[in-house]
Formats: C-alpha cells, structure tokens, sequence
C-alpha cells in the first residue's frame, strides 16, 4: 500500500512522487532529539549569517565534494530558472492512508500521534560560489495524526559556509506560520541556497524540521561545490553597434568605449573598456559566478541585457559573448516634466504637467511610468498620485502623435531646506529604463537665501581619494543659476582649493570650472549643488581632471545682473588670483571632513542623483575615501 506525496515546491516546478507508505522501510534520520528541540514558543534555528567574500587561496587544492546523500526514492529536479517563488501552490495528488493504529502493551489501543521525518537531495554538480544552488526537502509524516506547525530550517555543519534565506522556506520558515503535513503524507518544497564565499572545503549542512509537538528530525547533506582555485577562467568578447538591426555582429559594428565590469568572485571588481574594435577581456578569474555589467557606449549606444549572470566554470563557455547596442527609445520617444508655477509654498497643492510624444514612424504602446526610484529622499514631491501614470497602467502614443497627462502632489517641508522641489520619471516599455527617457520637474521654494561653498581637487593617481598636494588653488569657477542657466557669478579658489559665495537665494546650482580643468567622468561640463539649510547643502567637494582649456564667462569676478534675486553675493576675497603651485597639505585619517577647509565631501557622496531642468542632467555616482 502506498500514499502519494502532497507537493509544495519554490522552484517554479512542482514535483510530485510515490513514496512508501507509512511504517514501510525509508531512510531517513531517526527521530531523535540530538538538542532541545524548538516549541511553538521558540524560534526555528535562523540561517546562518551571509560570510564576507574572500579571495581564493592560491595553495588550497581543488575540491568538490563526494556525491551527496540522498534519500532511498529521490526527487528529480530540474534545472532551476530563476528566483524560488514562495507563492507555488501545495498540490495534493491522492489521500494519504494514515499507518494502522498502535497497539498499547495492555491491549489497549495507543492515541493517535504524529512523527516527522526528513530527507533532501541536491543535483549533481558541482556547482560554484556565488552560484544559486536547488536543494529538494522532503518533509514526511508516517505517524496516525496531522504533524502541525511544521517548519524547517538549515544549518552549517562544516566547510564553507551554505546559506539558504528564511525567504525560501515560506510558511516553513522560522518566522512563517508553518504547515500541516497530514498523517501518512509528505510535503517536498525546492528552496535555493548560495556559497558566498570559499571556507578550504565544499559545505555540509543538516536539514531541520520541527512541530508543535517538539518532534525534531535533522538530515545532512553534502553540497557538491568547485574550489575556486581549482583552475581560472575567463571571460571576454565583443560590444557592437547593430546598425541595421539584424541582431547579429557585422564587420565594422564594433564599439568602442563600453565600460564592462565583473561583480562577485573577487573582492575588487574589475573594470575594463571596449577597444576600437569592440572586445573586452577578463583574465585569470577564480571559478566563481560573476555578473558581468556593461554601461551605455560614449555615443549613446544601449546595451541590451546589460546585467547577466555568467558561471566562470574554467571553460570557453563565458569567452565568446556579444553584447548588442541598439540606440535608444530616447532617440524617438520624448518626455518632458513641468510644474505649472515657478514658485511654491512649503504645504502648497502642486501639479506637473507630463508630455509624451512619439516622433518615430511606429505606434508606441505598453509604455510604464517609473518614478521616485531613489526612494523619496531629499527635496521630492509628496504624497504624489500618478493618476493613469500609476503602476501597473501602461499607455500608448501613436506614431507622430503626443499625449498629455498631469501627476499632483504636495510640497513638504524639506523642500524648503533646499529651496528646490524636483520630481523625477523615466517612460518606457520595460523594467529597464537604459535608454528611457528620463525627465525631471524642477521649481522653487521659498526659503531664506544661505552660502555656497566648495572644494576642487585633481585626483592625480584615480584612487577617489585627497592626497597631499591634490587641492586646487587660482582655478576659476563659474556659478549658474540651476532653474535658468543663467550666469551669477565667477571666483577663484584660494591656496586650499576653495571658494564661498554667500548669501545666495536657496534653490540648485551649477559650477562650471575655468581654464585646462574639467569635471571628472560623471558629469558634463557642471557640477551640481544645493545651497540652503538641508544637512549637506552649499558645502561640496568636486574632482576635477586635466582638460581642454575654457574661456572664462563674465568680465568681472561678480556679475552684477541675476534676475529674480533680491540680495546680491557676497564673494569671500580671492587670495590667490594668479594660479599657482598646488598647497601641500596634511589630511586627517579619521575625520569625515577635510582638513583645514571644513568642507564635507558632498560631491562624492550626499547628493546622489540630481535631475534638472534648463537642458542638463547629471548623475553623480561616485565616492570618497580616505588613506589608512
């Protein structure tokens, strides 16, 4: 006699299977309690934390882990392709026949109780580090009563570390509501578990299950996993630009100029570049899962599938890879943002007029609106409604045709610590918005005028960090009114690089360096700051790079004329008007701000993404550190 399983899977397949009937032989761990077992008033053992990457060890042999245990009729599985999905439906093939009742020594008939016992099977191998790794639990109840409560759990037990995410286990998890396995029945869910990092050997780990009745079963298993060391990969090929839109390389489409780089495997993440003729190269990898990640070309070029998981596994398998470049929606599909008043209020109701239009010669439809995807920080609108624009809406423009809608919202009091309110969309059919048009509206907000202050410096050696000697004196440094772009005034830095021009009215900024300096790779020809009484705004630190000399805007070092302003600037003196050698000066290894200017580096690291109107947009990416 035999029952059949009742199956919950989150691997996206659900595998139901045949086992043996309760009371017949099947191997599995006894049911014995090896340590206090967990009650409904305990939590289940957690997961074990995620380890810090480590590089592989040059001297460690390879290694790959016997042919793991599996239980006596196991589970195929499949290759898993993506994500577990804890949403799977429990699927009941039959009823369970419960095991006969239990007979007491006094001939009595024993009350009916529920047992657990666990198995699991992984597939074959070996896998990498880094790498999604399926595991097939079975859970089974050969008693005469419902097991309730029932979760499940995993832990290391040696070698490196294997870790599976209380996502993965649903309700089976220690912070789920647990299940019910039915008497004579069986419950098989497919969790994915990762390597995260390489510890001298491939992992065992034990499978845990547990109830309400404090049964406790554990089954341990051995994860077959390749040492990274075990030999090197690598991984190369080719960007092209499909000019004729055949999805296929033709000769004289290489691309020149796109940034490749590799996460995951090594502590640092190499960065490579494109040569004329397209190819990149990545070398000596240890065995691992990278995800390469290929930026948009200098020429606006998009990368199609720009992230993708690659499995480094010492074969040619990841040295032949195209990357296509097809240009951008924006190229025939235009957005534009506005606000309907120049000016507002902090708690003033606001209204943004949106734009969509269609100049190519094909109907757009299936387009999805994304905004706020830096997550409502700094000076955004509030309490926004997107109105037909809302998720999971889509709209459509005909070819040569545009359509008009309107998104409200309010203007918080955070606002008026910038002097700016900025809300941000990008339109597009698709969850990437690489080549989406991306428009911002931008107005003002009343607020007290406050001071400008920054810091510019040549990060001679490309470490992102301040070295002695790095700070700019005598370099002169436009600043643009950022709503209008119109020219406010000109300064010069003094010998530790930096200038202050005061009392300002609050809102955005553009500064734009003189002469054989230009801002680094992140930005165009400005850099763009706040000025008002938010944490970091008016106080930044800019890097600047070697670059074709610009003539300088203004007849005089303050331009008199800024329309819509009621206070003229106040420039501190210039105290070294002639350019001259760069000051030596010592930084401090500890303090977040720099020394002997007092100015936060705001520029690396607090501003993060401005968009902005009256024809540029920047995203400033970057980062600040300081020498040990």
């Amino acid at each position: 006699m035999s029952a059949l399983t009742l199956t919950a899977t989150l691997a996206g397949t659900a595998h139901a299977e045949e086992i043996e009937a309760a009371g017949t032989a099947t191997e599995t761990t006894s049911a014995s309690t090896p340590e206090a077992a967990p009650t409904s008033a305990e939590p289940a053992p957690q997961a074990p934390a995620e380890p810090a990457v480590e590089p592989a060890k040059a001297d460690e042999p390879a290694e790959v882990a016997a042919e793991p245990a599996t239980a006596a009729k196991p589970v195929e599985v499949a290759e898993p392709t993506g994500p577990a999905d804890p949403t799977d439906s429990v699927e009941v093939t039959a009823p369970g026949l419960p095991a006969p009742p239990q007979q007491a020594e006094n001939g009595a008939q024993a009350p009916a109780a529920a047992q657990l016992s666990i198995s699991a099977t992984v597939a074959a191998g070996p896998f990498l580090v880094g790498q999604q790794i399926p595991v097939t639990v079975t859970i089974a109840n050969p008693g005469d009563a419902d097991a309730t409560g029932v979760k499940a759990d995993s832990r290391s037990v040696s070698g490196s570390s294997f870790s599976i995410g209380s996502d993965q286990w649903g309700e089976l998890g220690w912070n789920g509501t647990g299940v019910t396995v039915p008497a004579g029945q069986s419950l098989v869910r497919t969790v994915q578990g990762v390597v995260y990092s390489w510890n001298a050997a491939a992992p065992v780990i034990q499978l845990i299950a547990y109830d309400n009745a404090a049964l406790y079963v554990a089954y341990t298993l051995s994860i077959p996993l390749k040492a990274p060391n075990a030999a090197s990969g690598t991984v190369a090929g080719r960007a092209y630009a499909d000019r004729n839109d055949n999805g296929s390389f033709d000769a004289g489409e290489g691309l020149a100029g796109v940034q490749v780089s590799l996460g995951g495997g090594l502590p640092e993440t190499p960065i490579t570049t494109s040569d004329a003729q397209g190819r990149f190269r990545f070398t000596g990898l240890p065995l691992a899962a990278y995800t390469l990640n290929a930026a948009s070309s200098p020429d606006g070029w998009t990368i199609e599938n720009r992230y993708r998981e690659l499995l480094v596994d010492g074969t040619d398998s990841t040295s032949n890879i195209e990357l296509r470049g097809v240009r951008p929606l924006s190229d025939r599909f235009e957005a534009t943002m506005e606000f309907t008043e120049d000016v507002y209020n902090v708690g003033d109701h606001a209204e943004i007029r949106v734009t969509l239009t269609n100049k190519g010669s094909a109907d757009l439809t299936g387009i999805v609106t994304g905004c706020d995807r830096s997550g409502g920080e700094g000076p955004e609108l509030r309490d926004v409604d997107l109105g037909p624009l809302a998720w999971p809406n889509t709209v459509a423009v005909p070819a040569g045709q545009s359509r008009t809608y309107t998104i409200t919202g309010s203007i918080s009091a955070e606002t008026g610590e910038y002097g700016v309110v900025i809300y941000g969309c990008d339109f597009g059919p698709g969850d990437d918005p690489e080549g989406f048009p991306s428009p911002a509206a931008v107005a003002r907000v009343s607020a007290p005028p406050a001071d400008l202050s920054a810091s510019f410096f040549h990060d001679r050696d490309d470490d992102w960090t301040i070295d002695d000697g790095e700070l700019l004196a005598g370099v002169a440094i436009g600043v643009y009114d950022g709503f209008t772009g119109a020219f406010v005034t000109k300064v010069r830095t003094d010998a530790n690089g930096k200038i202050v021009v005061r009392n300002l009215p609050a809102g955005l900024y553009g500064l734009k360096p003189f002469g054989p300096w230009r801002p680094d790779e992140y930005h165009d020809d400005m850099i763009f700051t706040f000025v008002g009484t938010c944490q970091h705004c008016g106080d930044t630190t800019v890097r600047l790079l070697p670059g074709p000399v610009v003539p300088e805007d203004g007849n005089t070092d303050v331009d008199p004329i800024r329309p819509g302003t009621n206070l003229p600037p106040v420039v501190t003196p210039v105290t070294n008007p002639v350019p001259q050698a760069r000051a030596a000066i010592t930084t401090s290894t500890t303090s977040t701000d720099l020394a002997d200017t007092g100015a936060n580096v705001l520029g690396l690291t607090a501003i993060g993404t401005l968009a902005v109107l009256a024809g540029f947009a920047t995203t400033l990416t970057a980062r600040r550190r300081r020498k040990a």
